[in-house]
């Protein structure tokens, strides 16, 4: 049985007692539904601890993958410079092989700001955002004022396993 089945039996069992079985009946029957639920209960606690240490192993393999494909992103860099500098000083631009080719090109300009508040004005860009602070309206709203666009709700319930 599912949790919702084992529910749906608690309900059956206390309705029981509103349509005329004995209390020792319905306690009776209760109590092996609350077993069950427990033990469901706890299965699936263990299965969630069993999943997030699943999710800490791929966390693990996922930073170790980060790092290594860092590793062949810096490699390739490293590649392109020495390519870049090799072309440039042999005065070569192209080289082709039928299949792959490369060429070297000159760089372009680039620009480099060493201090931003020296920038005349009409080179900036003003922008202007805003947020909405949720704590206060959140402290507001428990406090009993009606603020129009917002209202209390009920985060998920939270389930604490140790």
């Amino acid at each position: 049985m599912n949790l919702y089945q084992l529910s749906d039996c608690m309900k059956q069992a206390e309705d029981a007692l509103n349509d005329g079985a004995t209390p020792e009946e319905v306690a009776e029957a209760i109590a092996a539904i609350e077993l069950d639920f427990k033990q469901k209960a706890v299965n699936i606690a263990y299965f969630l601890r069993n999943l997030s240490g699943f999710i800490d192993s791929v966390k693990a393999e996922e930073a170790r993958l980060s790092a290594k494909r860092k590793q062949y992103e810096a490699h390739i860099d490293r590649l392109k410079q020495y390519l870049s500098e090799g072309m440039k000083s042999s005065e070569i631009t192209k080289a082709d092989d039928g299949v792959i080719s490369v060429s070297y090109g000159k760089p372009k300009p680039l620009l480099v700001i060493s201090d931003e508040s020296c920038i005349p004005e009409k080179y900036l860009s003003i922008k202007v955002s805003s947020s909405v602070d949720k704590k206060a309206l959140l402290s507001d709203l428990k406090n009993g004022e009606q603020v129009e666009g917002a209202s209390v709700g009920e985060s998920k319930p939270s389930i604490t396993i140790k």
